[in-house]
Parts: C-alpha cells; sequence; structure tokens
C-alpha cells in the first residue's frame, strides 16, 4: 500500500537495491567457487537458477569473435562449415560435461574438481600434474587478454606501421600492456571494494556492447538485404587442417563448465544440480554463439577483421565510436586481469590443503586476499607473456595470435576433460556407478577425439612452437618439482602414519552407494503412485502431472509449507489445488 502511495520512485530504488542486492550475491557465491571454500554458517547454498546464471557468466564469452577472423574467414577460415564445428564442440564438450557430471556424483562430498577426481583414481602424482596444469590456464588466459588489451581493442585507431614495422608495432604494444597489466593486477592489494565495483560495471559494459554490436549488425543487414550472406559463401575451405585449427580455437568458447564441478560442498542437491548445470549452460552458449555467428556474417560477409565489433560499429555510427568500444573492451580486459589476479588464491588451496605446496602460498590475509598467490600469479603470467607476445616479435615471427593462444588453453583442456573422461570410464568398469553403454562408447569417442586434437596441435610444430615449448617446459617442471621436492615427504607422512592413501577401491560398490538407494527408493515410489493412480482413477485426467506439480508449487510457494509431491497421483495433486 505504501509503495502505491510514493509512486515510481520508491519503485526505481527497490529495483535498484534489488540489483546491487543481485551483485553482491553473485560475488559471494563466485567466492564461493572460486576459493572452493563451504558457505558460512547461515549461508545459503547455490541453487540450479543461480548456478545457471553463473555458468552463463563463466562460459559464454565475447571473445568468441575475436576467434572468427581465423576461423571463418582467411586461409584457415571454413567459412559456413563453422555452424556444424560449433555444434560438434558443444556435443564434444557435452560428452566432457556428463564425465564431469559422473565423477560430481560420486565425489560430490569433496571440492576440488579434476584435481580431486585424479588424485583419488591415480593417486598423488595424477592429482599433481592435473592441478598444475589446472593453474597455468590462468596465465594462459591473461595472455590473451594483453594481446587484446591495446592491439586488438583500438583497432582502426592506430597506424600498424606507427612504429616501425608491424612487427615492431606489436612488440610496443605488448610491452605497454605487460606494464599496464601488472599496475592493474597489483591495484587489487588495495582492497576488494574497487575490485567489485570495477567487476559489476564492467560487467555490464560488456553486455550493453555487445547488444550495440548485434543491432550495427541487424541494421547493416537490412541496409545490403542480406547480401552478405551470398558473398559469405566463398569464404574459408574445409580441409583438415583448417578444421583443426577452428575446432581448437572455437573450443574455448564452450569451456567454463568444469569449475562448477569443483564446489559440490557449495550447492544445493549436488548430484542433480550440477549436471543440469552444464547441459542448460552448453546448451544457451550453442544458440548464443550460432545466433551471434549468424549476425556477424550478415554484416561482414567473407572478410572478418581482427575485431570485428570495431568494425560494424565503425559501420554504422562512425570512427568516433570505436573510442567507447576500444575503452569498454579494455575495461572488460582489466576487470579479467583483476579477477584472475584476485581468484589466484583458489587455484592454488587444493594443491595446498594437500601439502603439495607451502600453506602459505594460498593463505589469505585479514582483508581476505591470497598476496603471495597474487605475486606469484603475476610472476607466471608475465612469464608467459614474454614468451608468447615479446619473444616472437623480436624474432620477426607472426605465428602468435589470439587463435593460438586460446587454441593452447582449450589442448590444456583437453588433457584435463580426457583425464576427467577416463575417470568416469574407470569408474563405470570399477563398478563404482552404473552407467549405460551408449554413454560409454560417446566417452571413448571424445577420449580419442580430444588425443587426436592435441596430437595435431603439437606436431604443427611451425604454427604452435611457442605454445608447445612452453608446454614441454612446464611438464618438465612440474615431474622434476614432484619428485624431487614432492614425493619424499609425501613417502614419510605415509610411512609415519599421518597420511592415508586414498584411492577409488575405497568407495562404495555401485549397489552399495547411496545412488542405488536413491534410484530404488524413487522407483518403489513411482511403482506404488501407479498402483493408486490406478485405484483412483489419475489415469482418466487428461492433465500432465507435470503441470498438476508445478500449481501446487505455485500455489504453496510462499507459504511455509514443504511439500514432497513427487510421488503424488493425479487426483492428489487435484484435492490439494482445490483446498
Amino acid at each position: 500500500m505504501l509503495e502505491k502511495e510514493i509512486g515510481s520512485t520508491l519503485k526505481t530504488n527497490k529495483n535498484m537495491k534489488g540489483f546491487l542486492d543481485f551483485m553482491d550475491k553473485k560475488e559471494k557465491i563466485k567466492n564461493m567457487l572460486m576459493f572452493k571454500r563451504k558457505p558460512d554458517s547461515g549461508e545459503e547454498k547455490i541453487g540450479l537458477k543461480q548456478m545457471i546464471w553463473l555458468g552463463f557468466d563463466y562460459t559464454v564469452s565475447m571473445s568468441f569473435v575475436l576467434i572468427l577472423t581465423n576461423a571463418f574467414s582467411g586461409e584457415k577460415g571454413v567459412g559456413y562449415h563453422l555452424f556444424w564445428i560449433i555444434l560438434l564442440g558443444a556435443f564434444v564438450a557435452g560428452i566432457a560435461g556428463m564425465a564431469f557430471a559422473k565423477c560430481a556424483n560420486i565425489f560430490s562430498s569433496k571440492s576440488g574438481g579434476p584435481f580431486e577426481y585424479s588424485r583419488r583414481t591415480f593417486g598423488h602424482f595424477g592429482g599433481w600434474m592435473i592441478g598444475i596444469y589446472q593453474y597455468i590456464l590462468l596465465p594462459i588466459s591473461a595472455s590473451a587478454n594483453l594481446l587484446v588489451l591495446l592491439s586488438i581493442a583500438l583497432e582502426g585507431l592506430y597506424s600498424t606501421t606507427m612504429w616501425g614495422t608491424v612487427e615492431q608495432t606489436q612488440l610496443y604494444l605488448n610491452l605497454i600492456s605487460i606494464g599496464i597489466y601488472v599496475v592493474i593486477a597489483l591495484t587489487v592489494l588495495l582492497g576488494t571494494k574497487i575490485f567489485k565495483l570495477a567487476t559489476n560495471v564492467t560487467s555490464i559494459v560488456k553486455w550493453a556492447v555487445m547488444v550495440m554490436v548485434y543491432i550495427g549488425a541487424i541494421i547493416i543487414m537490412a541496409r545490403t538485404s542480406g547480401g552478405k550472406f551470398n558473398e559469405a559463401q566463398n569464404a574459408g575451405s574445409l580441409t583438415l587442417g583448417n578444421f583443426n585449427t577452428a575446432f581448437t580455437a572455437f573450443f574455448y568458447a564452450f569451456t567454463g563448465f568444469e569449475t562448477f564441478s569443483t564446489i559440490g560442498e557449495n550447492v544445493k542437491n549436488p548430484k542433480k544440480t550440477i549436471p543440469k548445470t552444464i547441459m542448460i549452460v552448453l546448451g544457451i552458449a550453442v544458440v548464443f554463439y550460432m545466433v551471434g555467428l549468424v549476425f556477424f556474417i550478415g554484416a561482414l560477409g567473407s572478410v572478418f577483421p581482427k575485431n570485428p565489433n570495431n568494425e560494424i560499429i565503425q559501420m554504422v555510427m562512425g570512427t568516433g565510436a570505436l573510442v567507447f568500444v576500444g575503452i569498454s573492451l579494455i575495461a572488460q580486459n582489466l576487470n579479467n586481469f583483476m579477477q584472475g589476479t584476485y581468484y589466484s588464491g583458489g587455484a592454488l588451496q587444493p594443491l595446498a590443503q594437500h601439502k603439495m605446496i607451502s600453506a602459505k602460498l594460498a593463505a589469505k590475509d585479514k582483508t581476505g586476499l591470497a598476496i603471495r598467490a597474487i605475486f606469484i600469479n603475476i610472476i607466471f603470467t608475465v612469464l608467459f607473456a614474454t614468451i608468447w607476445l615479446v619473444l616472437p616479435f623480436i624474432l620477426k615471427d607472426n605465428s602468435v595470435d589470439f587463435a593460438t593462444i586460446v587454441g593452447f588453453k582449450s589442448v590444456v583442456l583437453f588433457i584435463i576433460y580426457g583425464t576427467v573422461i577416463v575417470i568416469a570410464l574407470w569408474l563405470s568398469i570399477k563398478k563404482k556407478t552404473k552407467t549405460n553403454l551408449v554413454l560409454m562408447v560417446l566417452w571413448v569417442f571424445g577420449l580419442v577425439f580430444f588425443i587426436y586434437q592435441s596430437v595435431v596441435y603439437f606436431v604443427d610444430w611451425d604454427a604452435h612452437k611457442w605454445q608447445t615449448l612452453t608446454f614441454i617446459v612446464v611438464t618438465a617442471l612440474a615431474i622434476g618439482w614432484y619428485f624431487v621436492g614432492i614425493y619424499p615427504k609425501y613417502k614419510k607422512r605415509i610411512a609415519s602414519g599421518e597420511l592415508k592413501k586414498e584411492s577409488i577401491n575405497d568407495l562404495p560398490n555401485w549397489l552399495d552407494s547411496e545412488e542405488f538407494l536413491e534410484l530404488s527408493t524413487l522407483k518403489a515410489k513411482q511403482l506404488e503412485m501407479k498402483m493408486r493412480s490406478l485405484k483412483d482413477g489419475s489415469d482418466g485426467i487428461s492433465i500432465s502431472r507435470l503441470i498438476l506439480q508445478n500449481k501446487v508449487k505455485n500455489k504453496y510457494k510462499k507459504a511455509d509449507v514443504k511439500l514432497d509431491i513427487s510421488a503424488w497421483t493425479k487426483i492428489e495433486l487435484l484435492n490439494k489445488l482445490n483446498e
């Protein structure tokens, strides 16, 4: 009543407060995700709707447009074949997602994701290697963002030869970007208020710019009467090499869903929520990318510049508008730097928890910042950026671009995803879970496909030599570090009885598991419900039981009453509605 009397002013304030409350809640959930911590006492666990929203925010990215330069057009482009390659990418990601979901069911009481699955299945060393590969995803992503920060974000606003040759100009822009990164990363040490504000603002700006670009694409399509679609028919060609490049580069756009397999303790009913989230988010991503690709082809035809966003905005609004788009893209990447730095402690936490590294490295101070982890992340990012964004351009090697870097991230994820598929298969073979034959065949297909893509990537030395060298060095150092510094201490802890070896053999067999008991109970309830339905005449009602269930739920949604209506007949549901 009061709200009606004071009118729209209060309504606006209420909406703004609700939005700010939502963003604050989102930030708390992201903290649980990245630091793998349990909810505070009384803190609500993450539900399906929140998981889907966060999964969308983590997985679906505007960066997919930067891949189109090589994936759709040019010598390495595949043209219209990219549509079915996107579907294939989602299909393969879905196969991996089902393996993650299966492992999440088995290890739902543990956080840590692939690290925990590998440690329990392949032992201490297996967990260590997967933990390292998970960690290097941070500097890989940061290096890709560094390449975007100035040279791609400001495309069209500077001359590519303003500092001599194209290579020299790119080199200087990359060096400036690295310097900006260090400064921005260090600002996280000033506190979390600025970080949270920047995260919220840039998240809004990111999607606002995307809407502008899509509107611009629609305007161009209307001006050209869709003529660009015919022009694009001659773009790219489908060769085995082009397919591999396009798939590896674009698969990056589907990654991120695996984050949610690491937080079983923080999710409501993780055995059902996590699998649903993964599948729904991947489905949304497919629709988003397919629609986006239609818009970009309709606006640009067969020629895609480094930054298609800038090209579309320039065509519709003029060169002056590029300043706004460039600033927004720079702000987005600066935000990515801050987030990667802020959450870097969470990536080290599983390793520290199992004493593979010093607990001090992941420890947080009074303000909630993992200071040592922040500095380690900065050092690794600068090191990766130097190898990929400085040395090649000093040597006048143009093989490194955005697609090759995100392609390398995809390959590292192929290794992680492939490992999880192997674990899911092994759990099924060892009868720790029940898996149908079709799903197991799909997992084998996904595993073979990941192995093939990884081998093809590393074999193409000329295109990926810098990334291949990085992978070899990181792997060699990780193995050496483990057997020299970690394994001897681990053996002593085992010998002293301080630590007990864990393996999947410790897990209950399928027939003894909670999952089997739940399914058995559910089947018994369904059978009982069918018998009651025959007796009370429910089978004669044409309205579906799902609709009736939703009506009952909506009726008692605000009431402080918890109803388990999963096994109610249609008559019982109708009687409840008529009360």
